[in-house]
């Protein structure tokens, strides 16, 4: 979901989750990359949950019958 600056800037997430048909560590540079120029992406960099791209081979196409895998996965990075 491709969500604009300002919409993104006032909702102050706790967690990212990133969600990507390409490399997830490229995803998560360029990610850091845009927090790092400053507006309202700059404090997105330190959200307390962190920022996590989730794995393509799971979340890039319905899970199907690994919906189970993907629900612990996703539970999984709460309360990091």
């Amino acid at each position: 979901l491709e969500v604009n600056d300002e919409v993104m800037a006032s909702l102050r997430p706790e967690l990212v989750l990133l969600a990507t048909h390409g490399d997830p560590e490229e995803i998560r540079k360029a990610f850091l990359r845009k927090t790092a120029e400053g507006g309202p992406w700059r404090g997105m960099s330190n959200v307390r949950q962190g920022i996590h791209v989730l794995d393509p081979a799971l979340f890039a196409t319905n899970p199907g019958l690994r919906m189970v895998e993907a629900a612990r996965r996703l539970t999984g990075f709460a309360g990091r």
